[in-house]
């Protein structure tokens, strides 16, 4: 029987026990349909996870004791961030919950001049996209979620210092075996729908960016966040 693993954000400690409200309790007791005295595993972002017993389930609480640490790491030896050109909700939460599932270590969401989607409307999506990352890491087996940072501009992005900052740009004539570099840490750029604008390209052509084409097909935002995740998971990490 597979055990459940579940991302908690509290401290977690042997014999403590956690009491869970809202919709964790409810996913436990109303989706998962868990007995008193099941296993679960509980992580919070720490580092390794924990062997858990529930012992109560009510209708608005489940209360959990930890019983084991274990000092497991699924984590990638690359750093990866991904800088995801904001898209509309499906497409995005669609290439965040994959590049967790991955392994990229940050995700930096990024206003592009093609955005499509409403400025006042992310104000609240930060921890939308972190709870998403949370969701991937309870299915993948990851206990160290990327953190989602806070909402820049292109510009702010693209003048960032990176190690190795790789662009899909369906434009490229360049290649992503083209790459000679191995590199420990790196940046990765996905655009918008659209594209990016005559002037974000202005600042890429100016910037110290490796720009790669991804075939002869347009891809979506979220296919090219999977695929170039991937490759340099591949090539460099541990796929």
């Amino acid at each position: 029987m597979r055990v459940s693993r579940l991302f908690v954000e509290q401290l977690i400690s042997i014999g403590e026990p956690i009491a869970l409200s809202g919709p964790k309790a409810h996913y436990i007791g109303n989706v998962l349909r868990s007995n008193t005295g099941d296993e679960v595993v509980l992580f919070n972002g720490e580092g390794g996870e924990f062997t858990a017993t529930i012992t109560s389930i009510k209708k608005s609480q489940v209360n959990i004791t930890p019983t084991t640490y274990i000092a497991t790491d699924r984590s990638s030896k690359l750093n990866i961030t991904l800088g995801l050109g904001i898209t509309k909700r499906d497409a995005m939460d669609n290439a965040i919950q994959k590049a967790t599932e991955l392994g990229v270590t940050s995700i930096q969401p990024i206003i592009c001049d093609f955005t499509t989607v409403s400025h006042k409307s992310l104000r609240l999506k930060t921890q939308h996209w972190q709870n998403i990352c949370h969701s991937a890491c309870e299915q993948s087996g990851l206990n160290m979620p990327p953190t989602v940072h806070k909402i820049c501009s292109f510009e702010q992005w693209i003048g960032a210092q990176k190690s190795l900052h790789i662009i899909a740009n369906p434009v490229s004539t360049s290649t992503f075996n083209s790459i000679t570099t191995t590199p420990e840490s790196l940046a990765i750029t996905i655009g918008p729908e659209g594209g990016f604008s005559a002037q974000e390209l202005t600042l890429i052509a100016n910037s110290n960016v490796t720009e790669i084409s991804m075939g002869h097909r347009i891809l979506r935002a979220d296919t090219a966040s999977i695929a170039i995740v991937s490759l340099c998971q591949q090539k460099w990490g541990d796929l």
